[in-house]
């Protein structure tokens, strides 16, 4: 968590939940680029440019239990442009006053499950997360937290000029802008199939990559 405010891609809050909701309807009735570019005050947090030295000690303060629940939260510095709630300045650590059954009233600040998510799977050495639908709309946050801590065993494969990300990928095949999941165009395994690429040839590559 210091790590991150210290990158400048966390900071401390004080908006309540309510107000935090109330936010993000705000977000919510936002079409275009323009306008969520042109409102991004109506739906930002005030305490998002707080400098990095004032949050490394609220949060310190928050650890060591000076401040109530729900008086600060961490948040993360996401992506208020991204069509998936989940990365709008998503909750990291909240302050919760109750004894936790292994490390009893050493720590009043907890992680929330889209932060731990990743950084588990990493320190666990788990090569592929696999989980279900409910969940496929965290992905995005999922890799934006593996790409800020840059856990060593934990990383996406990009490529240049190409879309892997499968969440996009469907918005594109569902409005119909390619010819479905096997259109040579995508990145897809069945698009590289029609494209002649063997499965050998595509094991290879991953491989060569790392």
């Amino acid at each position: 968590g210091e790590r991150l405010i210290a990158q400048g891609d966390a900071f401390v809050c004080d908006q309540t939940a309510e107000e935090m909701k109330a936010c993000k309807d705000v977000r919510r009735e936002l079409a275009t680029p323009e306008e969520i570019a042109a409102r991004s005050k109506d739906y930002m947090s005030p305490h998002r440019d707080r400098p990095v030295e004032e949050s490394l000690q609220l949060f310190r303060d928050m650890r060591d239990g000076k401040y109530d629940e729900g008086a600060l939260t961490m948040r993360l510095k996401m992506d208020w442009a991204s069509p998936f709630p989940v990365m709008w300045d998503t909750v990291a650590y909240r302050i919760i006053k109750h004894p936790h059954p292994h490390t009893g009233d050493k720590w009043v600040i907890y992680p929330t499950y889209d932060y731990t998510h990743c950084i588990i799977d990493s320190l666990e050495h788990i090569d592929y997360s696999l989980c279900t639908l409910e969940f496929e709309a965290r992905r995005d946050s999922y890799y934006w937290l593996v790409g800020k801590l840059a856990p060593p065993l934990f990383k996406s494969l990009n490529i240049e000029y190409a879309q892997l990300s499968k969440r996009r990928l469907k918005l594109l095949v569902d409005a119909n802008h390619v010819n479905g999941w096997d259109d040579p165009r995508l990145f897809t395994i069945n698009g590289l199939r029609r494209r002649g690429f063997t499965s050998e040839g595509i094991n290879n590559f991953i491989r060569d990559v790392g």
